[in-house]
């Protein structure tokens, strides 16, 4: 094989090499980013079912008419910092036709790559003490 014939090859070899690298690479910068969202959705989950524990337990609250409800955990204020993300938590309780039930709405919002994202929990509760 000549000189000519050895460089073609090495080119094309060596540029092989580099393609499946930057495949692996491309790869793992997608599943990093699809971890980071799975943990993001994963902690709002977290929160808004804390949320909707802390609101079923509170007959006081469950009592009250309908309308907005502050988030229920007195250890930690608005926003939740979790994983480095700011977590707001909206909370709303609705009347239904039947007086014993209430509706429990919690949603759940965060940044995400400069999307605002949500997560939405609707739960019906019992208020009959």
């Amino acid at each position: 094989m000549n000189d000519k014939g050895f460089f073609l090859l090495e080119t094309v070899v060596l540029g092989l090499i580099l393609f499946a690298a930057a495949g692996v690479f491309g790869t793992y910068a997608i599943s990093s980013r699809l971890r980071a969202d799975s943990e993001n959705r994963l902690t709002a989950a977290f929160l808004a079912q804390k949320q909707l524990a802390c609101v079923q337990g509170n007959a006081t609250v469950l009592k009250a008419a309908a309308g907005s409800i502050p988030w229920q955990d007195p250890a930690s204020v608005q926003p939740i910092l979790k994983n480095g993300k700011e977590f707001y938590i909206k909370t709303d309780l609705q009347n239904t036709e039947d007086e014993v039930l209430k509706q429990v709405e919690v949603v759940v919002q965060w940044q995400e790559r400069g999307k605002t994202c949500q997560l939405k929990f609707v739960k019906l509760v019992k208020c009959d003490g």
